[in-house]
């Protein structure tokens, strides 16, 4: 999936990625694959301070990923019991409840 890395900082950003340049404009973006765009991030840029010592904007790394909005994310089943509005954690939870707190419920299964 590509992801769009966009650059904060109001100065260019220039760095090399797997052999290649990548030059971000001020506000803009590049779009690379999400584990690219991870592992550059993550990589090492060197730190330049001026004469007084104080990291340099310039070396500031301003930078974010941003996945694109029709991606769909999976939603995690819910198992919500019907009689008390119980939220179990799985179908197996749910059953457990069920049996516990509502056992006049139980039409089908036998009684156990």
């Amino acid at each position: 999936m590509k992801v769009k890395v966009y650059n904060d900082s109001r100065l260019q950003h220039k760095e090399q990625f797997k052999g290649s340049i990548i030059t971000i404009p001020p506000g803009g973006y590049v779009e690379m694959h999400r584990d690219d765009a991870v592992m550059f991030l993550g990589q090492f840029f060197p730190i330049k301070r001026g004469g007084n010592g104080v990291q340099l904007e310039e070396s500031f790394k301003k930078l974010r990923i941003e996945a694109p909005l029709d991606v769909k994310v999976k939603e995690k089943e819910k198992f919500i019991c019907h009689i008390c509005g119980f939220e179990a954690e799985s179908a197996s939870g749910l059953q457990s409840h069920i049996r516990a707190k509502h056992p006049h419920a139980i039409l089908n299964e036998e009684k156990g």
